[in-house]
């Protein structure tokens, strides 16, 4: 198997459900936003094709083929982002449309080595039996296996093993919450353009001091924070900031952690902060938070995140299995109402 760019100008797709022939609207949608298809359809060449009985559709047309050509490539998974891309692309061809959108679609090509004489009907079958689109996260590790020494990739990949959304860990590292998203890494991972500007030294160090001033991972991993971190960034006052963060203590920690969502909007956290800092003596202020971006120190913060992870994972297994146990403990238990009166005894 291997992956090709094919020219949605050019290419021949042939399905072999000729009933499924409208995309649906969400994924037209989510696909028109970013301007290509990001996974990789599945597809067979025709000639490579064993079983030439099976009954096929040319794509564009829906019409049935009688004497497909070799040229087809038989869609395996994939149908409704094909039929997504080919219609942007054409609609992209109009005069005066706006569209914009890639010329080509990924494609993983099977070949007869692949297929090995199996059915195409039962290759389809096994594919779809377990369907799963790829989340942020799956383009977040894939990005980081293509690349596990930089360090951009590195803190995304740790925040992600945290729980942090890739919008939130964009905060922290890019100052913006849309800088890092599927798009970008998917074109990282293709070769086809760079990670963003980012600053994940001072990123884990952050995140590390927030930790150590209190702050629960659970809270860390919504916007709330990351979001007043990026305007006093923005205003040049993260510095004095941070450092009031760093001053902070449990009780002042789990006050901004109780706040509703219309607080946080309303830059509660702000002026909880500055409260705090009013009662601070002038000793006490003249303790700054000064971030330590040595190799060093990075390393030691990869270490304390990937600690804190598993942590964390094993606690959710636990979890689960008490919850399980739970569960398969009630379902064993017996109503005394519905047992004969030897059962009781």
């Amino acid at each position: 198997m291997n992956i090709k760019q094919l020219p949605l100008a050019t290419v021949q797709f042939a399905t072999i459900d000729g009933n499924r022939d409208v995309a649906p609207q969400r994924l037209m949608k989510a696909i028109k936003k970013v301007g290509r298809v990001l996974d990789p359809i599945l597809v067979v060449k025709y000639q490579d094709i064993q079983d030439k009985d099976v009954v096929l559709y040319d794509m564009r047309t829906k019409q049935p083929l009688e004497n497909p050509s070799n040229d087809y490539y038989v869609i395996i998974d994939g149908q409704h982002r094909s039929k997504c891309a080919l219609q942007l692309f054409d609609e992209m061809q109009k005069e005066g449309s706006d569209i914009k959108f890639t010329d080509f679609i990924y494609a993983n090509v099977y070949g007869k080595e692949d297929i090995q004489g199996q059915d195409i009907m039962s290759i389809i079958m096994d594919i779809n039996s377990t369907p799963k689109c790829w989340s942020s996260k799956d383009y977040i590790k894939s990005a980081y296996i293509h690349n596990p020494k930089d360090e951009t990739l590195i803190a995304v990949n740790l925040c992600t093993q945290l729980g942090y959304s890739i919008s939130n860990a964009s905060r922290y590292l890019c100052n913006n919450h849309k800088a890092l998203n599927p798009l970008v890494l998917s074109r990282f991972i293709s070769n086809e353009g760079e990670l963003p500007e980012s600053n994940p030294r001072k990123a884990l160090e952050i995140l590390r001091m927030l930790n150590d001033a209190g702050f629960s991972n659970n809270f860390l991993r919504k916007r709330y924070l990351a979001e007043q971190i990026v305007i006093k960034r923005n205003n040049e006052r993260l510095d004095v900031f941070l450092t009031s963060l760093f001053h902070l203590d449990s009780a002042t920690v789990k006050k901004i952690e109780c706040l509703s969502p219309q607080d946080y909007d309303a830059h509660m956290i702000r002026d909880i902060v500055q409260k705090f800092e009013k009662n601070l003596s002038e000793e006490e202020r003249a303790k700054c938070f000064v971030p330590d971006l040595s190799d060093k120190r990075f390393n030691e913060n990869v270490e304390y995140f990937n600690r804190l992870a598993e942590e964390l994972k094993a606690a959710r297994k636990a979890k689960k299995t008490r919850k399980s146990n739970s569960q398969a403990s009630k379902k064993g238990e017996k109503n005394v109402d519905d047992c004969t009166i030897y059962e009781v005894k």
